[in-house]
């Protein structure tokens, strides 16, 4: 059904401009409009206030320039969406007299300027004080090791080889296959929260401090 609906919107838009290229000083979009509220057609062409770039023009379907309002087709009479309801005529009658001079968004072609802020030059050829902008530089992350302000190449981190075993940090076999004793090195003891012993030492340390006591 959406799909159908999408379909008919677009073959409704291009028979719209095709009709309006071919009726030219005769086409009133607000006509068109009324003509489909009266047929019951479930499209409407709705005029819609919005904010426009300084090299930004509206442009009507015939080609004339500079309107006020920006053509929006819907399939409704009210916005399904707050985002576009502050710019929605108040009433069809408002929306009728605001078709009378809506179209759509074009690019005039004209430059706008990066430091004033003016249409027809660009940044550097601005006469204008030129304003400093604040650049916010990316920041640079190591990969290696996860710190800021440093690539990898430049870690002053120890690299160790991925592939070497977790335990005894040797190559040639893996943590599950070391002849080494169990390193703590790095772990969290579960009795006491500190790191670099088992939770199984701590009941021996105990022991052993009670006989020297």
């Amino acid at each position: 059904m959406a799909t159908r609906l999408l379909n008919d919107m677009d073959t409704f838009r291009i028979a719209l401009k095709a009709y309006a290229r071919a009726t030219m000083e005769e086409f009133s979009l607000a006509a068109v409009e009324e003509a489909l509220r009266s047929d019951g057609l479930p499209i409407f062409i709705v005029a819609m206030k919005q904010e426009m770039e300084k090299n930004m023009t509206i442009v009507d379907v015939t080609g004339i320039p500079d309107r006020e309002y920006v053509v929006s087709f819907q399939y409704g009479p009210k916005p399904r969406r707050a985002k576009i309801a502050t710019g929605w005529p108040a009433s069809p009658e408002e929306n009728i007299e605001r078709l009378q001079s809506a179209g759509f968004v074009q690019d005039c072609g004209v430059p706008v300027c990066g430091n004033c802020g003016e249409l027809g030059h660009i940044r550097k050829s601005c006469t204008q004080e030129k304003v400093e902008t604040e650049l916010n530089p990316p920041v640079v992350v190591c990969v290696y090791c996860k710190d800021e302000g440093h690539r990898a190449r430049d870690c002053p981190k120890e690299r160790s080889n991925p592939f070497a075993c977790k335990n005894c940090k040797q190559e040639g076999h893996r943590a599950n296959e070391c002849p080494e004793p169990r390193s703590a090195e790095g772990v969290e003891c579960h009795k006491c929260n500190q790191t670099g012993h088992f939770s199984r030492d701590v009941s021996i340390r105990s022991s052993s401090t009670l006989k020297n006591n």
